[in-house]
């Protein structure tokens, strides 16, 4: 009995396993394989692609359960650099979200499986590009394989050499069998990453492990801003509330951290069994620096869960290992020899762990090195415990010397290097793989201060930042003042000043306003000076300060020159009127001559965040993946700093900078981001468009942390803010959480869009899309919308931006109307209205009304989607009741006259030769011409063209003879498609009034096929410029130009091509073509339509980009001025009579023709008239009240209009 019930309760419970085992959801790798075999086509992969990879990196969020894996494709077991798919998979085993970064069809791009190069060879050729000498060899430590080995680093690393064989994806799309190898240099901070020919031992390319915060080379004139001294404040009371609230669970709503505290083991948040009671005097987060407040003494200030023994522990066991500034996290020393190693003097706390140590700011930093370490080991813990509770833990591959058992790789907690002696005016982070220490160098800054300041208008009076040229005055302790006047050089761009000044007595002991372009920097200075003005101010026309160096006069300059930014000097022309005064002086007492950057804690937290996503993006394993020319890196960093210091009272709108302490700036600063952050427009306009010709990862950095730092404030405005940054529940706690996941999803070598879409698959997988709407939202706002490209994520200068968010997130009733582009006078064209309801409510009895232009007829029976009704010049289609997200389709036609087409009153197609036009460089340097072709052309065999190649040009096509604008609608259009580098290089419009001495934009006048994106300002030094760049994508298109504006001008018309010499497209003659270029008297068909509802919804909107154009043809001068045939009606509504009043200038026979608005022809008169004010009265007392069309018709004239009949 015993041994049969045993049996029975064997076999039911291995029933009950084999069930639980069924009910389990596959394998992560295998679900993942699955995925992979599904998305095949999809990517465009073979069988070969999506069954050779490597999971380098494998781990799961708490918070959410997401298992995250990273797939290195491979060949031949061989990796193809950063090509890295992420597959996220949630606890069910399905797939919440994946990226695809292999390469299709790999195998038929390899060169080679065998390396020609040893792995010791490449290493050589590396050190001899980089400029490094290796001394007494370097010897082998281990070899995995033939294809890995590793040595040391001798004489050129500070760390081992790993080699390991790889294949680099290259722009023609091989891929070439390298070495891998990665340099610590003991020279500098960087850290190479490069991959070495096996083959040649050519450098294919190559990336920096270490991220630099620096702008320009580190020289004073990299910090010339603002103005505060630092002050020497008081000490506070001790105290002992550590910066992070007690665990508690959310009465409701977002709870971000409840899982992961709730979850670990409750000796892990026992603060008073794990470690000993440690303290710290520091500068406390969310204080920025020390200018904000003064030091405090904080008891314990750890995370019980991040840092379960406090800061000093490294083995898991109760007591701390180190009483320095060292521990599981960070070991925190100062370098001042910059030799990345302690000099065994750290700041000792003795047992009781107290590290309080005096501070005064008023001497250098070496005078205070235990509080600058202190500080320094303080801010990179927070950080540390900040990440943690996010999700940066240890199987994300955060810093922890001691893992404690949960997973990732260990050994590499943080370095942190306070008053590092190698650089000044710098910081930086070196990021390895997980398992590799991560180097903080926190440096000294000598920044002079604030030089330039605005005192009045009050309305924009404070310090700006300006720089120096390297000739002309110096400035001085004494005060130099004086007003703002622009410069004027009476021709061409008087404001360059090329030429010397006709406003020579305004300028007499003023401060000359100069625009940068066309002429060397000391020669405007010069002639600004032989003007009598005392100073000057360059402005750029990028939103950066530029760096002026002597050319031909420089010696002859005398007075001082500074450059600004292009925003800035915008804000001082706009107050011109209200005379602007300013001054240059040396601020007298600056306190010490160096600043500590360990005491600013946005730096640090800054650096430290880019230790964050370069182990996120792409997985813990690879450090490569922020490397591109689109990633966001100093994005997160700069909101993830900004994020930490917080404070209560702060909104969006106030203005957030980075780096004003080491700046020695004051509130008023701008710090070392163009433009402050903020939620303001008038603050922060910056967009997508704004990394357009940028050339540094802080451009990128500052339109990814605006975009952030908006959403930040969104959700902060919907669920509030808790000053808790770690177990908060509200707006700010969702903020960091989303940000923090999306860098797990996101894909390796990102661009925009893909970290925008991560941040919205980050708020379906963890809150089921309830955010989605206000991500669009702010991101729609700063150009990241809907509609938005990103193009390549290896060119920042490619994207395009949209500013439509979501459409299904605009909760309204929509109509969008389309209508034939282009016909034939005569021809029926095609109309179609989109109703969509994207309210969450049903639409009820719902109208939908367009207007019929008065020279066209419905076409009868032509409706679909719905049953027309035509009334008073409208069409009518009543579509009932639409249910939530429900779209209707209607269309109908019209029909046209057929002797109405637009008017051409020029026309060169470029059959007849290039005796039209004339081809001019307006850079003397460039050489790539206009010229005339038969390459390709719109129609016949010729047009214009002009080559895009890799050289600095400025050319235009210029038209000979000026054309007189007349008409009631004319334009100007042309027939053109490019192919540009884009961003860089492109073409645009110009036209003058007085015969070419100047040009004017006419890019407000585009009414369509509008320029495509900005071209950066450095093409042809000019600012806010647009043009088509990029590419038409092989097509020809149609651009139409109002010139309305220009009635009775002799116009002359020029077409501009500008490069800047950096690159060409890849593309077969690429360049811009030219064709069919026509004046017109334009003629159009738009109405207008509409869309209503029972309950009030009301819209209305035209097909965009004119409607419909009808064709241009040669009208004779008898038939132009026929059809200035005037005509009335009266009266209009009519019940019996309607009189039709004609002005003929000779006698005619007459026409008049009633037809319904459906097209069904009524009636028709024949009259002959002779003379001006002929009245004809029309009997129509026998129609049916409604609308009707009357067309007249007088010899070769025609016109058209309507009536209502009562």
């Amino acid at each position: 009995m015993i041994a049969r019930f045993t049996f029975l309760l064997v076999f039911a419970i291995s029933l009950f396993l084999a069930s639980a085992a069924w009910a389990q959801p596959p394998a992560p790798l295998d679900i993942a394989k699955r995925y992979l075999a599904e998305q095949r086509e999809k990517w465009h992969l073979t069988e070969a692609d999506i069954n050779n990879f490597r999971v380098t990196d494998q781990y799961q969020t708490k918070h959410n359960g997401l298992t995250h894996l990273y797939l290195a494709q491979q060949h031949e077991g061989i990796e193809l650099f950063n090509a890295i798919s992420g597959l996220h998979i949630t606890k069910e085993g399905q797939v919440a979200f994946a990226t695809n970064r292999f390469t299709p069809g790999l195998a038929s791009k390899i060169n080679t499986t065998h390396p020609l190069l040893t792995a010791y060879r490449a290493i050589e050729s590396a050190a001899a590009h980089l400029g490094l000498t290796i001394r007494g060899g370097l010897p082998l430590k281990a070899q995995e394989d033939e294809r890995r080995f590793t040595y040391a680093g001798g004489s050129i690393s500070d760390s081992d050499i790993e080699v390991r064989l790889v294949y680099q994806l290259m722009a023609d799309g091989a891929a070439r069998l390298a070495w891998g190898l990665a340099i610590d240099r003991p020279d500098d901070a960087n850290y190479w990453n490069l991959r070495i020919d096996a083959l040649t031992g050519a450098v294919l390319s190559k990336d920096n492990w270490t991220a630099h915060c620096a702008f320009s080379p580190p020289t004073e004139a990299l910090c010339e801003a603002g103005s505060a001294k630092p002050e020497v404040r008081t000490e506070s009371e001790m105290n002992t509330k550590p910066p992070f609230s007690a665990f508690r669970l959310p009465a409701s709503g977002f709870n971000h951290a409840s899982e992961g505290h709730s979850s670990e083991p409750l000796k892990h948040r026992n603060q008073e069994t794990l470690f000993a009671d440690a303290q710290y005097r520091v500068f406390p987060i969310p204080l920025e620096n020390p200018a904000e407040g003064a030091r405090e003494l904080l008891l314990n200030p750890h995370d019980p869960l991040a840092s379960p023994y406090g800061w000093h522990d490294t083995d898991g066991q109760e007591g701390p290992e180190f009483q320095i500034t060292r521990g599981n996290n960070v070991h925190a020393y100062q370098d001042g020899n910059g030799n990345n190693n302690s000099a065994g003097d750290e700041p000792d706390g003795g047992a009781g762990l107290n590290f309080d140590f005096p501070l005064n700011l008023a001497q250098e930093p070496e005078t205070y090195q235990d509080a600058s370490v202190t500080q320094l080991f303080y801010t990179n813990n927070f950080m540390h415990d900040l990440a943690y509770a996010y999700g940066f833990d240890e199987p994300a591959g955060n810093f922890q010397q001691n893992n404690y058992g949960n997973g990732g790789a260990a050994g590499d907690y943080v370095a942190a290097e306070a008053q590092d002696g190698s650089d000044v005016n710098n910081a930086n982070f070196t990021t390895s793989p997980d398992g590799g220490i991560g180097r903080m160098q926190m440096y000294r800054w000598n920044s002079p201060g604030a030089v330039f300041s605005v005192t009045a208008p009050e309305a924009i009076a404070g310090f700006y930042e300006v720089r120096p040229a390297l000739f002309g005055g110096n400035i001085t302790n004494d005060l130099l003042a004086g007003p703002v006047v622009e410069y004027n050089g009476g021709t061409g761009l008087p404001s360059l000043a090329c030429a010397p000044a006709q406003n020579a007595a305004a300028l007499n002991g003023s401060v000359a306003l100069i625009d940068r372009g066309t002429c060397d920097f000391d020669r405007k200075a010069l002639n600004a000076q032989n003007a009598g003005a005392v100073a000057v101010i360059i402005c750029n026309y990028a939103d950066d300060l530029v760096n002026m160096g002597p050319v031909s006069v420089g010696a002859l300059v005398n007075i001082p020159v500074v450059s600004m930014r292009y925003s800035h000097c915008q804000t001082l022309r706009q107050s011109l009127n209200q005379e602007v005064e300013v001054a240059f002086q040396l601020p007298g007492d600056n306190g010490p001559i160096r600043l500590d950057g360990s005491l600013d804690n946005v730096v640090v937290a800054h650096e430290y965040t880019h230790g964050i996503s370069n182990r996120l993006v792409g997985g813990p394993s690879s450090t490569s993946c922020l490397s591109n020319d689109e990633q966001m890196g100093e994005g997160w960093s700069d909101f993830l700093s900004m994020a930490a210091t917080v404070k209560p009272g702060d909104t969006g709108a106030t203005p957030r900078t980075y780096a004003n302490y080491v700046l020695r700036q004051g509130a008023s600063g701008t710090g070392l981001r163009r433009k402050p952050y903020s939620t303001d427009w008038s603050i922060n306009n910056q967009t997508y468009e704004d990394i357009t010709g940028t050339t540094t990862y802080q451009s990128l950095g500052e339109a990814w942390a605006v975009m952030l730092w908006g959403l930040y404030w969104k959700l902060v405005d919907e669920y509030g803010w808790d000053e808790d940054p770690v177990n908060g529940n509200s707006g700010n706690n969702l903020a960091i959480q989303l940000v923090m996941d999306a860098m797990k999803l996101q894909a390796c070598s990102p661009g925009f869009i893909d970290a925008r879409d991560a941040l919205l698959a980050a708020d379906s997988i963890n809150n089921g899309g309830a955010n989605a709407c206000y991500i669009w939202e702010v991101f729609a706002r700063r150009g990241l919308g809907y509609a938005a490209e990103q193009g390549s994520r290896f060119n920042r200068n490619d994207g395009l931006a949209d500013f439509s968010p979501l459409p299904e997130c605009v909760k309204e009733l929509k109509i969008s109307k389309s209508a034939t582009p282009l016909l034939n006078a005569g021809e029926v064209l095609t109309v179609t209205l989109t109703v969509t309801n994207h309210k969450d409510a049903a639409a009820t009895e719902v109208m939908v009304s367009d207007e019929i232009p008065a020279e066209t007829v419905y076409v009868a029976g032509s409706a679909t989607g719905g049953a027309p009704e035509l009334s008073g010049g409208e069409i009518r289609f009543d579509i009932g009741d639409m249910a939530s997200g429900e779209e209707r389709v209607l269309s109908y036609q019209l029909s046209t006259l057929s002797g109405l087409p637009s008017v051409r009153q020029f026309l060169d197609d470029m059959e007849n030769g290039p005796d039209n036009w004339i081809a001019s460089n307006l850079n003397p340097t460039g050489f790539d011409f206009w010229s005339y072709s038969d390459n390709d052309a719109h129609s016949g065999d010729y047009s214009w063209y002009v080559r895009n190649t890799a050289s600095a040009n400025d050319q235009a096509l210029e038209l000979k003879a000026a054309v007189v604008v007349s008409g009631t609608q004319p334009a100007l259009r042309f027939y053109h498609r490019f192919e540009t580098e884009a961003g860089l290089d492109g073409g645009f419009v110009e036209v003058s009034t007085d015969g070419g001495s100047s040009w004017e934009p006419v890019q407000e006048l585009i009414t369509r096929t509008p320029y495509v994106r900005p071209l950066a300002a450095s093409t042809l030094s000019v600012p806010a410029l647009r043009a088509y760049s990029g590419s038409s994508g092989g097509e020809w298109l149609d651009t139409y130009i109002d010139l309305r504006s220009y009635l009775g001008e002799e116009l002359l018309v020029r077409f501009r091509f500008g490069s800047n010499g950096s690159g060409a497209p890849n593309a077969f003659n690429p360049g811009w073509y030219v064709d069919d270029i026509e004046f017109l008297d334009l003629v159009n068909y738009n109405g207008e339509a509409c869309v209503s509802s029972l309950l009030g919804d009301q819209a209305c909107t035209r097909a965009p980009y004119l409607g419909t154009v009808v064709e241009s043809a040669i009208v004779s001068a008898a038939k132009s001025r026929d059809r200035e045939l005037a005509v009335k009606l009266f009266p209009n509504p009519a019940r019996d009579v309607l009189n039709v009043m004609l002005e003929l200038e000779a006698p005619s026979q007459v026409t008049i023709g009633l037809a319904g608005i459906d097209g069904r022809h009524i009636r028709q008169y024949q009259v002959n008239a002779t003379g001006s004010g002929r009245l004809l009265p029309v009997d129509i007392s026998g129609l049916a009240p409604g609308f009707y069309v009357v067309k007249v018709s007088a010899g070769e004239a025609v016109w058209v209009g309507k009536v209502i009949k009562e």
